[in-house]
Formats: structure tokens, C-alpha cells, sequence
């Protein structure tokens, strides 16, 4: 009877074991993704800056990024806090924030995508600017494991800075290849 009781233990024991191992399995699965992204973001936003997550101080760059919203709110932070945007005039100011918003915008096949306003020299300087800074958050967040685009596209710019400059839509529209519904 000794010898069976043994057993018994001995096979509830493994059957626990095995049980453990089962609910350990499951825990990884479940709870480590949601809490394992906020690290790989929270390391980003310690790393630029934004938030010593050692003392909960929010640095300028932080409240920035926390009063906003977009896909990436660090990324739109980052250009917002750049103080060569005091410098630009308002339909500058435009273009280079249609740079940030209009990337995915698609042009109807078939058209001929070539646009005949160019942005400024102080536009296309800036957004160059603007892509070494992206470049250089990217490859922060791809050492971090964090996959938040941060959009930067230029397409649109010239055409943004002459509206903003006073060109009426009717006059863009007939300056180049493009009809009212092949914005989408």
C-alpha cells in the first residue's frame, strides 16, 4: 500500500508539473504582449528624451507628444518641438505639415503624377532635415522593436505651399494633371 501511495503521489506530482508548465505557456502568450510593447515604447521614449521612466519627469518633448494625437505622437512631437519652424512662413508651415499627413494620399492610376509646383528651396531643405531626424528615430525605435511608422512625404508639398500662398483650388487643379476626385 505504501508503494502505491507512492505512485499516486508521485503521478499527481508530475500531472502538476505538467499543469504548471501548460498555465506558464499560457501566461507568456497572453499577458507579455500588450506589457511588452509599453516597454519597447517606454525604452524609445526614455532613450530620445521624452521621459526619464526612472523619476516619471516628463521632459518638453514629452508633453508635447502627450497633447497630441497621430500615429506616432513622438515623431509629430519632434517636428513640432524643431525651432526651425519659427523661422518658415505660414504656407511653408503648410507644406511641410502636408509632408506629415500625407503620406498613404493616392493619385487615381493613370495619371501623369507630375506636379509642376515644386516646394521652396526652404521647404525641401527643412524636409530633408525632417527625414534625417525620421531616419534616425526609426532605426532608434528598430532597437527598440517598436514598429510605429512616422510619416514623411513630400508629394504634395509644392502644390500645399502655393494653395497656402493664395493659388485658388480651380487654378491648381487646371496647372496640373490631376481632376477634383483623384485625391483619395
Amino acid at each position: 500500500k505504501i508503494i502505491d501511495a507512492v505512485k499516486f503521489t508521485e503521478e499527481k506530482i508530475k500531472r502538476l508539473k505538467n499543469r504548471s508548465k501548460r498555465l506558464i505557456n499560457r501566461i507568456e502568450q497572453i499577458e507579455p504582449s500588450g506589457w511588452k510593447e509599453f516597454m519597447q515604447v517606454s525604452n524609445v521614449i526614455h532613450e530620445i528624451r521624452a521621459l526619464d521612466i526612472n523619476t516619471h519627469i516628463i521632459f518638453p518633448l514629452g508633453e508635447t507628444a502627450a497633447a497630441i494625437r497621430g500615429e506616432n505622437e513622438l515623431w509629430l512631437a519632434m517636428v513640432l518641438r524643431n525651432k526651425i519652424l519659427l523661422e518658415l512662413k505660414p504656407a511653408q508651415l503648410a507644406a511641410v505639415c502636408a509632408s506629415l499627413v500625407s503620406a498613404g494620399i493616392k493619385v487615381r492610376p493613370g495619371k501623369n503624377n507630375s506636379y509642376i509646383y515644386e516646394p521652396s528651396a526652404t521647404v525641401t531643405k527643412f524636409i530633408t532635415l525632417l527625414d534625417e531626424q525620421r531616419s534616425a528615430l526609426l532605426a532608434m525605435q528598430d532597437k527598440h522593436e517598436v514598429t510605429i511608422s512616422c510619416c514623411l512625404d513630400s508629394q504634395f508639398c509644392g502644390m500645399v505651399e502655393a494653395w497656402a500662398s493664395g493659388l485658388t483650388w480651380r487654378e491648381l487643379m487646371m496647372d496640373c494633371a490631376m481632376d477634383d476626385g483623384d485625391l483619395a
